[in-house]
């Protein structure tokens, strides 16, 4: 920025005015410049005008996360507030970009929030972030209600071919023992009555009642898979 050596002269001498009108004006042609809008924040925290510098600052965060200036400036913010907790997440912020920053680790206290409410705080400061977050746990659901389709229709599936099997087996087993229950006395009978032909017929006989056998005991397997 061409003016920053204007701005920082204004900003030493207290001529803070003159600075938020050649801050604004950057602005103008630079509407998403971090240093421009942090300087103006620092302005308005200067200036005593809480409410405007948090704003400002909240406004930098959303454009970039990764300044640990902007964390520590708008913890001074929250902290003139009395916000004291939301200061100290503040504080931890600039300490996890900039472990060194030593003006930051100054104001943490021991008992530092952290963990879930950290978390909170920077998405609520940048809307972007919640939109990803959304959409992202859209996804999640999306391809869960997938697996769980795909599962469904796996175990019906399954649950046929199982069938399926049970059903076949049981025709095997009855063509197996029941042919050669009937096939035999069949042909024993027929034999004794009819010699040779009615020893056929008897077979033959016993085959068909064989297989009939398979039939129905196909049709009574249950499928409680």
């Amino acid at each position: 920025m061409k003016n920053l050596n204007e701005i920082e002269n204004y900003m030493k001498s207290g001529e803070f005015e003159s600075a938020i009108t050649v801050l604004n004006s950057a602005l103008k042609t630079e509407p998403e410049n971090v240093q421009v809008i942090f300087l103006l924040g620092v302005c308005y925290f200067r200036q005593g005008k809480m409410a405007d510098a948090e704003s400002t600052f909240r406004k930098a965060i959303a454009i970039d996360t990764n300044s640990e200036k902007v964390w520590y400036y708008l913890g001074l913010v929250l902290e003139k507030q009395g916000k004291l907790d939301d200061a100290q997440i503040t504080f931890k912020m600039a300490t996890t970009i900039n472990p060194n920053f030593t003006a930051a680790l100054n104001k943490l206290d021991s008992n530092t929030v952290t963990g879930p409410r950290l978390n909170n705080f920077q998405r609520s400061s940048t809307h972007d972030q919640n939109t990803d977050s959304a959409e992202e746990i859209g996804r999640l659901e999306e391809k869960a209600r997938e697996a769980e389709l795909a599962k469904g229709v796996y175990t019906q599936v399954k649950s046929r071919t199982t069938y399926t099997t049970q059903k076949v087996g049981t025709v095997l087993m009855h063509l197996v023992f029941g042919g050669s229950l009937f096939c035999g006395i069949g042909g024993f009978i027929g034999y004794g009555v009819f010699q040779v032909p009615g020893a056929i017929m008897g077979i033959a006989a016993g085959c068909v009642i064989a297989i009939m056998a398979a039939i129905i005991g196909a049709g009574n397997v249950s499928h409680r898979v």
